[in-house]
């Protein structure tokens, strides 16, 4: 087993609280790292061996431009949908973090953190 990451993905989503957010959206980067069998494809050199990140990618980018309230509901459909649809992914490390939040002082981001 090993640990599989793709950081500092960037998305513009409608996730927010306030209409503002709803209508103009927010400016959000992704982190996510995964257990998965990394010897079989380390040794045979074969994309089929291997959890394409393409599609890692695809999966979370299509989340994100689902609106939504809140970042936590977000974080938990991409953790649903990945062990639905990629179950030779193991143990999810996904992170989501709201960059420039509209609070009421200067805060660079603002996000959550979830593991399962």
């Amino acid at each position: 087993m090993g640990r599989i990451v793709l950081g500092n993905m960037q998305f513009h989503s409608k996730i927010g609280v306030s209409e503002e957010e709803q209508i103009n959206g927010n400016d959000f980067t992704v982190n996510i790292s995964f257990e998965a069998d990394t010897q079989t494809p380390g040794m045979s050199d074969n994309i089929e061996d291997a959890i394409d990140y393409s599609i890692v990618y695809e999966l979370i980018k299509q989340e994100m431009n689902i609106s939504a309230k809140l970042i936590e509901n977000v974080a938990y459909r991409i953790m649903k949908r990945l062990k639905v649809e990629i179950p030779q992914i193991g143990r999810i490390q996904l992170s989501i973090y709201k960059n420039n939040p509209p609070l009421s002082g200067k805060v660079g981001y603002s996000g959550i953190e979830i593991n399962g």
